[in-house]
């Protein structure tokens, strides 16, 4: 569950459609607050 919460942005980063398991960036784990992790402003 908490791997869910760790991609929420790299889903606000990703493109509209399919995305391919190939093209998803690795999993890190968040220690600072989600806003920082989002590259997209």
């Amino acid at each position: 569950m908490w791997n869910d919460i760790n991609r929420i942005p790299q889903l606000i980063d990703a493109p509209a459609g399919y995305v391919t398991t190939d093209k998803v960036p690795y999993n890190i784990y968040c220690i600072k607050p989600l806003n920082e992790y989002v590259k997209t402003k």
